[in-house]
């Protein structure tokens, strides 16, 4: 288990009628994605930031209200960011791309792709839709 992160905040806030100078960030367990969310995902490339999830797990792991993260200015949100995506090493360097021996047959690709696109649809939190595009692209219509 990694160790826990302490941020020493800029400009003290507001928790639970205190104020706080610092907080402390444990690290996440699987339950803690469960309820925020994963804060990223990789999209042709890049790393694309999901703010909500972010701000729900840093609420979660630093145990105040996800109002207190929601409302920190850019630079310290941003510090808190930085320690949220660092308990994730994948976060740090993109996917690899699978070799020629590692790649699936065509069939097997269709039957992944198939799952985890079912996976993906019963799996959203948000509650928000899935673009009938985004299927297509994938070869499931």
């Amino acid at each position: 288990m990694r160790p826990s992160v302490v941020l020493t905040l800029t400009e003290p806030l507001e928790a639970h009628g205190q104020e706080v100078h610092t907080l402390t960030f444990r690290s996440p367990r699987a339950t803690d994605l469960g309820k925020a969310g994963m804060p990223f995902r990789w999209i042709n490339g890049g790393l694309d930031m999901n703010v909500e999830n972010i701000i729900q797990l840093a609420a979660l792991l630093a145990a105040v209200p996800p109002s207190v993260i929601g409302n920190m200015e850019l630079p310290e949100y941003q510090r808190v960011q930085d320690i949220i995506l660092g308990f994730f090493p994948s976060a740090t360097a993109p996917p690899v791309a699978p070799t020629e021996t590692q790649e699936q047959a065509p069939a097997d690709r269709s039957l992944t792709q198939s799952i985890g696109m079912e996976r993906a649809l019963t799996s959203r939190g948000s509650g928000s839709p899935v673009r009938q595009s985004s299927l297509t692209s994938l070869g499931t219509s």
